[in-house]
């Protein structure tokens, strides 16, 4: 599952860009993203919109993996995104929230 998802992120342009959460590491492998993990209350949880300025987020749909790190701050993924293609990674949902930085 992830090699695909990985293989999908390598014909996006991302290099140098920043990509958010916990998946955002291990899906964008050799992409030369710049990929920040989110966990709420831990780790780059802190208006991480507006710090990170992020084109893609990767969240499971439920954000249970970053704790609703997201929805905790009155962050809608879905609202927040242009475009949203969801993945299945294992057991979980990961969706691919791309942000086009109006």
């Amino acid at each position: 599952d992830l090699g695909k998802v990985n293989a999908y992120l390598k014909q996006a342009d991302l290099k140098g860009k920043v990509v958010l959460g916990p998946w955002a590491a291990s899906a964008c492998w050799g992409t030369h993203a710049v990929t920040k993990p989110v966990w709420n209350g831990y780790f780059n949880y802190e208006d991480p919109l507006g710090r990170f300025q992020p084109v893609l987020i990767l969240s499971e749909t439920d954000e249970e993996e970053s704790d609703e790190a997201w929805r905790s701050q009155g962050i809608d993924l879905n609202a927040a995104a242009d475009s949203v293609r969801v993945f299945p990674l294992w057991r979980y949902e990961v969706g691919m929230y791309w942000i086009n930085g109006k």
